[in-house]
């Protein structure tokens, strides 16, 4: 008979351990509540691109808020003053240089007594221009929380911040470019090439850096959501397993709790999954501006 419990630690170990592999040479990282940007309201429309304000929603759900009771459609009525004032549309990127944008998360920070800090950081969860936060909101707001902002258009709140252990070898080695890039790197650097008789040095170093860096990060996405795919196929396999004990265990009731288990998990790195495919959208835009 499947021991259900091991199998179902293992594999949420595996998922843990996934997670934790962190890099970078900064001193912090922050842990996220995980989100895509997708959500359907309880009045049944699919939001996508929705990320601030999902972010938002999910710090109030974990002070339970009103009791809980708050939805995504509640959040984007008070930043539109329940349609008065543009904000970004269903399907549209929070843009946090758009003057209407902010204008609507500081509606939405004066209604719920909100303060929050905005902290860039990589695609490894490391916080940049850790004296250089974004700041959102009264000092003197009931609330105070962290957002994190990956590339300009993708956020999370963030629920801890931690210090990391520093592995200058690893931080220090150089870059392989192995992974589904928009196109070669090779390409990418001959079109920056084109254009750089019409550049600075300054300017051309500028675009070669963060060419080379937005590359790498989609090479770290790409392995990370390999990584995701295959724990979920794993799960996949085991629980075809888990389904014919269940259908001759007398333990219904024990095995039933451990294919919930296994359910959320799944779900939860789909979601993560459908997150890092947007980040690799958004990193791929950026490419596009930098060569533009």
């Amino acid at each position: 008979m499947i021991d259900y419990q091991q199998k179902y630690l293992k594999y949420k170990a595996k998922y843990i351990a996934l997670k934790n592999q962190k890099g970078g040479n900064g001193k912090k990282y922050v842990e996220v509540t995980v989100n895509s940007g997708t959500i359907i309201s309880r009045s049944g429309i699919k939001y996508t691109n929705q990320c601030m304000w999902i972010s938002i929603l999910d710090y109030l759900k974990s002070i339970n808020y009103n009791n809980g009771n708050i939805d995504i459609d509640d959040i984007r009525n008070i930043a539109s003053s329940y349609g008065d004032y543009p904000i970004n549309l269903n399907g549209d990127f929070f843009d946090s240089i758009d003057e209407n944008h902010l204008a609507g998360l500081n509606r939405v920070c004066d209604f719920y007594s909100l303060r929050i800090i905005i902290n860039a950081v990589n695609i490894n969860g490391r916080i940049l221009y850790e004296d250089m936060p974004e700041i959102i909101g009264n000092d003197n707001a009931e609330h105070h929380f962290r957002i994190s902002k990956f590339g300009n258009f993708h956020f999370q709140y963030v629920t801890n911040i931690i210090e990391l252990n520093l592995n200058t070898n690893e931080a220090s080695k150089s870059v392989k470019f192995k992974g589904n890039l928009k196109c070669a790197i090779p390409e990418l650097i001959k079109k920056l090439d084109n254009n750089k008789e019409r550049l600075t040095t300054e300017e051309y170093e500028y675009k070669l850096h963060y060419l080379l860096e937005f590359s790498q990060l989609i090479i770290n996405l790409e392995k990370e959501k390999k990584g995701i795919e295959s724990l979920i196929k794993e799960k996949k396999i085991l629980l075809t397993d888990i389904d014919h004990e269940y259908a001759k265990n007398e333990k219904e009731n024990e095995i039933s709790s451990f294919l919930t288990n296994f359910n959320k998990l799944i779900n939860e790195q789909l979601l993560e999954v459908e997150s890092i495919e947007a980040q690799i959208k958004i990193i791929n835009k950026n490419i596009d501006d930098l060569l533009s």
